[in-house]
């Protein structure tokens, strides 16, 4: 009787193991909703939506290269449809630490990040250039600068004033100078390795 009872009790544990490990990933489903995937940066625009012709994208690329040759800020123009389920905020958060923008010791890059179908736009400063684009400043730029030309449908405008708006304010930060030293990266199409 002992052995028929032990071999009901492990009969029973196994099934009861069988089930937890088979429950685990259903309630991570649950409790975790599916994210938006991040898309590829090769570029200093990343146009997901289709927005911006190739003349627009180049124009904003060329004033964001010169950003970075003239003070070693990477600043990043990202259109995606939507962040849901995530808020503008994680999602942007998430984007630019899974890219890496800027350079590693000053964390001085800036993403402009368009959500078009949300309406959505947040720029996400790193820590340094807090001092030069404090958050009340970033929002002041999306307010006044961004959104006026959103409404009248001039995407590319909104975004060429602020790019530019945010150039001017990064000349004023001391930064350390952008090492010259590094060999070139960029691929003919202006892309270039995070």
């Amino acid at each position: 009787m002992s052995n028929r009872r032990q071999s009901i009790l492990s009969r029973w544990a196994a099934l009861t193991g069988v089930a937890i490990l088979t429950l685990i990933p259903v309630s991570r489903s649950f409790a975790e909703p599916d994210l938006q995937p991040l898309p590829t940066i090769t570029s200093y625009v990343t146009d997901t939506t289709g927005t911006l012709n190739q003349s627009e994208k180049d124009d904003l690329s060329k004033i964001l290269e010169r950003i970075e040759e003239e003070n070693g800020s990477q600043v990043v123009v990202v259109l995606i449809p939507t962040t849901q389920p995530e808020a503008v905020e994680q999602y942007s958060l998430r984007l630019a630490s899974q890219v890496g923008i800027g350079r590693k010791a000053t964390d001085d890059g800036v993403l402009i990040l368009l959500a078009k179908d949300d309406r959505r736009i947040r720029i996400e400063v790193g820590y340094g250039l807090e001092g030069a684009i404090p958050d009340a400043r970033a929002n002041r730029i999306i307010e006044q600068t961004i959104v006026p030309e959103l409404k009248k449908g001039n995407f590319y405008i909104g975004l060429r004033d602020a790019v530019l708006e945010i150039e001017r304010l990064i000349k004023k930060e001391e930064l350390p100078p952008p090492d010259r030293t590094v060999p070139e990266t960029r691929t003919p199409d202006r892309g270039f390795d995070w």
